[in-house]
């Protein structure tokens, strides 16, 4: 994948990217920890940008401090 560091939607550069194994599904993983990482805790308000469809599927977040961060879901 090219330019990882940018959204593939909006061309926008995140300083934090995480990729989550075994679904393709936004707001989910396998495993806790991995999820917790990536989306923080489900309480924490948060705002979906954008995602593409597929395999891999990107999510691109936006938190209420302004932090916005990818989410790569391989499956």
């Amino acid at each position: 994948m090219e330019n990882l560091d940018r959204c593939p939607i909006c061309g926008k550069t995140v300083k934090k990217i995480f990729m989550v194994y075994g679904t393709l599904e936004p707001f989910t993983a396998i495993d806790p920890l991995e999820g917790l990482q990536a989306y923080a805790p489900y309480s924490v308000e948060k705002e979906l940008l954008h995602e593409t469809k597929g395999n891999p599927n990107i999510v691109h977040i936006k938190f209420l401090d302004g932090e916005e961060r990818l989410i790569i879901h391989i499956k």
